[in-house]
């Protein structure tokens, strides 16, 4: 997984170098800007040999990209499926009202002591709410909710080294009747311990929801 990822910050980086060189020739050139003039004929006032290479070699990288983001993916999923997610930051609370008819769609049933979700606040039992741009509304279907469930990992794997908001929903009491809306702020990262947030997510059925 190391080498994976390794490889995924390393095209990431050159991915920006292409693009920033791309740019400099102007906004009219970038990334997918034309390399004829008005007539039709190639431009005289730009490198076109470097442009294109540099497309082409930012073509490249992209495919590159996907395969590797597929292949984290895969070992991600591995890792979630022996309960070992991951989840770091400061806890504050939220009004319901703000997050409208969310209804949640995954629970956390193990946090491991000193992972990032443990320091981050995440705890046994909070509902799922919101993780990062993936949420549930009310009256989805369970295949929708299911599909979101199944992101996990995605977005899990796009927020490494950076700020992951999660919003979840959990019991003021035992009597499990009273809850509050809490935001955490979660940096997925590499740990002693395995996966890359140190929590296990499973999916929840809403029984209001009829799922």
């Amino acid at each position: 997984m190391d080498e994976l990822i390794k490889r995924k910050e390393n095209i990431e980086k050159e991915v920006k170098e292409l693009t920033e060189f791309l740019n400099s020739f102007g906004p009219d050139v970038g990334v997918k800007g034309s390399l004829v003039d008005s007539e039709g004929f190639p431009r005289a006032d730009i490198d076109l040999y470097e442009i294109r290479s540099a497309r082409n070699r930012l073509a490249i990288l992209n495919t590159d990209y996907s395969e590797v983001m597929k292949k984290i993916e895969t070992k991600l999923i591995e890792l979630h499926s022996q309960s070992k997610i991951n989840v770091p930051y400061p806890v504050k609370k939220q009004s319901c009202q703000d997050l409208g008819k969310l209804i949640p769609f995954a629970r956390v049933d193990d946090v491991k002591e000193a992972s990032p979700a443990y320091e981050s606040g995440l705890r046994v039992g909070d509902l799922i709410l919101k993780f990062g741009s993936l949420y549930v509304k009310e009256g989805s279907t369970e295949q929708q909710i299911n599909t979101i469930f199944e992101d996990i990992p995605t977005k899990v794997v796009e927020s490494l080294s950076k700020i992951l908001h999660i919003t979840v929903s959990r019991s003021k009491d035992s009597s499990d009747l009273t809850k509050e809306v809490i935001n955490i702020e979660v940096t997925p990262k590499r740990w002693s311990g395995s996966g890359y947030l140190g929590c296990h997510i499973v999916a929840h059925k809403n029984l209001n929801n009829n799922l």
